[in-house]
C-alpha cells in the first residue's frame, strides 16, 4: 500500500498511507465478470508472494483486506495488524521462538485413546470429534495431583447448530451428491486431552483448517486457503461462503465442500486425529459453483459426470457478456490446489503465479 509519513500525537502512533477508491466486494460480486476474478485472483497471489518472501504471513487475508479498484483496475493489500513472522523470517520485530514438539507417532504404533460416549443420534445429524495427539514430553503420572490436574485439562464442548452452505448473499440452496443441503443439522462434539497454545488469529470463515485444528507449526499456507475461499466465493457468486459461530463448526462446514474422508488424511498429516460420524463426500467445485451461479439445473448435481455439461433445450447456464458460461477448467483446478487441506502439499502464491490459468498475463 505504502507508506506517506508517520507521526506521534501524545501517546499514538499515526501512519499515513495513499487513499485509494475501492469497491466492496460484497456490492459487486454479482455483476464481476470472470476477467475479473482472474486479475484480482493474480494480484492478490502476487501481493501474497511478495510478502511471503520476506517471511510476512498476513494472517487475516480476506476482500476487505485486498482493496480493488474497479475504474483503475488497481489492488492493494492492506491491515497488516495480526502480521506475524515465519520461523525463518530476517525480520527481527517479527521473529518469533519455534516450538519444540513432539513428532506425530507413526501408524500402527500402540497409542491409549479415550473414548467419548456418543450421543443418540436426533434426526439427520452428524457429529465429529477432534482429538490431538497427546504430548510425549512429560510422561504420565498416577499421583492423585496428576490425575486432577488431567481431568481440569479435559475441555469438553457440543452444541448444535445449523449450517446452510454459501447462504448470505442470496438466499438459494444447494442440492449436494445424494443428499439435501437445504438446511442440514450438524452436533459437533471436540474432546482436548490437553489445551494447546497455537495462533488461531484471523477472521472467521477464512481460516484454514490447520487453524482450526491449532497446528503450532503454521506457515504462509494459511494466506494461501484464504485466498482459496476468496476465489471460491467468486467464482459461486456467494460472499461470504462458510459463516461459523466457532472453529468446530467451521471445520464440519469445510467438510461438506472438501469431504469428510480428505479432511481426516489431512489432519492425520499434521498430527492430528479428526473423526466424523457420518462420511461426506467431496464435492465437484465446478459443480457446485456454477450451480450455485444459477447456470446449472439443481437436479444436473446429484447426475453422473457425464450429463454435467449437457444442456437441455431452452436452458440458459451462463451470461455471454461476464464469460461465466465459458470459465476454463484451469480456473476450478486452481481452486482445488488453493483449498488444499494439507499445508504441507498446499500451492504456494510463487506457484499459483505460475498456474495455467495465467498463462497469458
Amino acid at each position: 500500500m505504502g507508506v506517506e509519513y508517520c507521526f506521534r500525537k501524545e501517546d499514538h502512533t499515526v501512519i499515513v498511507m495513499p487513499y485509494m477508491e475501492h469497491q466492496a466486494i460484497v456490492d459487486i460480486i454479482g455483476s464481476l465478470s470472470f476477467e475479473e476474478v482472474r486479475l484480482y485472483i493474480y494480484h492478490l497471489l502476487k501481493a501474497l508472494g511478495h510478502i511471503h518472501q520476506f517471511g510476512i504471513i498476513h494472517r487475516d487475508i480476506k476482500p476487505n483486506n485486498f482493496l480493488y479498484n474497479r475504474k483503475a483496475r488497481t489492488f492493494a493489500l492492506v491491515d497488516f495488524g495480526l502480521a506475524q513472522g515465519t520461523a525463518d523470517t530476517q525480520i527481527e520485530l517479527l521473529k518469533v521462538v519455534r516450538q519444540n514438539l513432539p513428532q506425530p507417532k507413526a501408524a500402527g504404533s500402540k497409542e491409549r485413546r479415550e473414548k467419548a460416549q456418543p450421543r443418540p443420534p436426533s434426526g439427520n445429524t452428524a457429529s465429529a470429534s477432534l482429538h490431538p495427539p497427546p504430548s510425549t514430553a512429560h510422561p504420565p503420572s498416577s499421583s492423585p495431583s496428576s490425575t486432577s490436574a488431567t481431568r481440569k485439562a479435559l475441555i469438553k464442548k457440543s452444541r448444535s447448530v445449523t449450517h446452510t452452505v454459501g447462504a448470505s448473499t442470496s438466499h438459494t440452496k444447494v442440492s449436494s451428491l445424494k443428499r439435501s443441503q437445504e438446511q442440514e443439522s450438524f452436533r459437533v462434539e471436540g474432546f482436548f486431552r490437553k489445551q494447546q497454545l497455537a495462533p488461531r488469529a484471523g477472521t472467521p470463515g477464512f481460516r484454514a483448517p490447520e487453524v482450526l485444528l491449532k497446528w503450532p507449526n503454521q506457515g504462509t499456507a494459511i494466506d494461501v486457503w484464504s485466498a482459496g475461499v476468496i476465489l471460491l466465493s467468486l467464482l459461486s457468486g456467494r460472499f461470504p461462503f462458510f459463516k461459523a459461530s466457532d472453529d468446530l463448526v467451521a471445520l464440519s462446514q469445510i467438510m461438506t465442500i472438501r469431504g469428510s474422508r480428505e479432511t481426516t488424511q489431512a489432519g492425520k498429516a499434521i498430527g492430528k486425529a479428526v473423526l466424523c460420524s457420518r462420511e461426506l463426500p467431496k464435492l465437484d467445485l465446478r459443480v457446485l459453483c456454477e450451480t450455485l451461479r444459477g447456470q446449472r439445473p439443481r437436479e444436473e448435481v446429484g447426475k453422473s459426470p457425464d450429463n454435467w455439461h449437457k444442456k437441455e433445450a431452452g436452458e440458459t447456464w451462463g451470461n455471454d457478456e461476464r464469460g461465466w458460461d465459458t470459465v476454463p477448467e484451469e480456473a476450478y483446478d486452481l481452486l482445488d490446489r488453493l483449498l488444499d487441506l494439507n499445508p504441507m502439499t498446499r500451492l504456494t502464491a510463487a506457484e499459483g503465479l505460475e498456474h495455467p490459468l495465467f498463462a497469458h498475463f
